[in-house]
């Protein structure tokens, strides 16, 4: 089952959205109708945030001729299932579709061709000049062809629970907790000090998968290099975090949870575990899970590394009659203050280099008055260029198996890892 952070933060939406060309001049030829009402179908997945921060029916109020109709299925596999099927028929495609940040290889690689370049635009150079130049590359091809811009991002922090902090003895502000793990091999040892403080009384995070992913989200080449190969098998990094999961879960630091199961939505409430590493979107999902009663339980804090997992794109197809008033619409959603609104209601975090400076002052009252919109945004401005293959995510849920199968069943790590190669051997043919 592929995982990723739009399917399991929050319910699906369901609404309306269009848009009137009558009210876009980007400069650029547009194909739609001149005059009149013009519907922008804008397809998502999971949430964006948008409708959350009110920004369609504030862009509809400045917009009279406007009307927006959105589609959002919670689940982004059957989302780009039905997206891929569409764009071979060229048919039932929305103006605006998202792209998760996963799926991007495969755009550039197989799809590049179905979508607008933003090139096109005669203001998309003065565009690119708001965002984190790594988001932008990411969407671009080696022909340099711009065929998505980016809405969020997910910057590494760790949550933490203060009480249990204190209960072993430990420090419980943010800036003394972070100076308990200044790298992932730290933050191992000391899950191991704090496990025989604790007595058994709880663990030191929610699962191995967890860490691994969280100490491979820093890495610049993950799974894949810049050629399109597949580079796990010989790869320090992957051995390394590998290493620190499993060696977590043998000393039993990590509880026997698998992440976004119905077990570990019900953890956030309790003393199961200490810590959990939270990219940005992490945040909002203990919200929703944990509702009122896990406000004041959390606190957030520094990661042991700068990592990024997640994220997300929005690309106009090549078939849409109404491209200037789409990228109209994006331009609108993902400026300065739609980011910091969408950020401060829906907790995604901004790639807008303005909004990230707007909120670094946030604190957030949920997660005991954390500054979180310093420590992502310290997070989002160090992050390397990643390299996003094809098969990264068929590579990292077949390891974040193994990692969990060490936990859970004591699997030898290195049986475990045997069998993570065959399954992804056979997803990649």
């Amino acid at each position: 089952m592929r995982i990723t952070r739009r399917r399991i933060v929050a319910a699906a939406l369901a609404g309306l959205v269009t848009i009137s060309s009558a009210a876009c001049s980007s400069g650029s030829p547009d194909d739609s109708a001149s005059g009149g009402k013009v519907t922008l179908d804008v397809g998502l997945f999971g949430s964006f945030g948008f409708k959350e921060a009110g920004l369609y029916d504030e862009y509809m109020k400045q917009h009279p001729d406007v009307t927006i109709v959105e589609n959002s299925p919670q689940n982004e596999t059957d989302y780009w299932n039905a997206l891929q099927t569409r764009l071979a028929g060229n048919s039932g495609l929305a103006d605006i579709q998202a792209v998760e940040v996963g799926r991007l290889a495969q755009v550039k690689t197989n799809l590049a061709g179905k979508f607008a370049d933003f090139n096109q635009f005669d203001d998309s150079a003065t565009y690119y000049q708001d965002f984190l130049p790594w988001k932008l590359e990411l969407a671009r091809t080696t022909d340099g062809k711009q065929v998505a811009v980016g809405t969020d991002i997910g910057p590494m922090g760790m949550c933490y629970k203060p009480a249990l902090f204190k209960a072993a003895g430990l420090p419980t502000e943010p800036e003394a907790v972070a100076q308990l793990w200044p790298s992932w091999d730290a933050y191992v040892a000391e899950g191991r000090k704090y496990v025989a403080q604790a007595g058994g009384k709880s663990t030191w995070t929610d699962s191995a998968a967890g860490v691994f992913r969280a100490a491979m989200g820093g890495t610049g080449q993950k799974y894949t290099d810049a050629g399109g190969n597949l580079i796990y098998a010989g790869s320090p990094d992957v051995a390394t975090a590998y290493k620190q999961a499993t060696e977590a879960a043998q000393g039993k630091e990590t509880a026997a949870l698998t992440q976004f199961t119905a077990a570990w939505n019900q953890s956030f409430t309790t003393d199961a575990y200490a810590t959990l590493a939270c990219p940005a979107w992490m945040l909002t999902y203990i919200k929703g899970q944990a509702g009122d009663k896990g406000s004041g339980q959390w606190a957030v804090t520094t990661a042991p590394s700068s990592g990024n997992v997640g994220g997300a794109y929005l690309a106009i197809p090549e078939s849409s009659k109404n491209k200037a008033a789409a990228w109209e619409l994006i331009k609108f959603l993902t400026s300065a203050e739609s980011q910091q609104a969408v950020f401060e209601k829906a907790g995604n975090f901004p790639t807008n280099l303005a909004a990230i400076d707007a909120v670094a002052s946030y604190k957030d009252p949920y997660f005991s008055d954390a500054p979180t919109g310093k420590i992502l945004g310290d997070v989002a401005k160090s992050l390397p260029t990643q390299v996003i293959g094809a098969h990264d995510n068929d590579v990292e849920t077949a390891l974040m198996n193994a990692a969990n199968e060490v936990a859970q069943k004591g699997t030898d790590p290195t049986t475990a890892y045997d069998s993570a190669v065959k399954s992804i051997k056979s997803a990649v043919g």
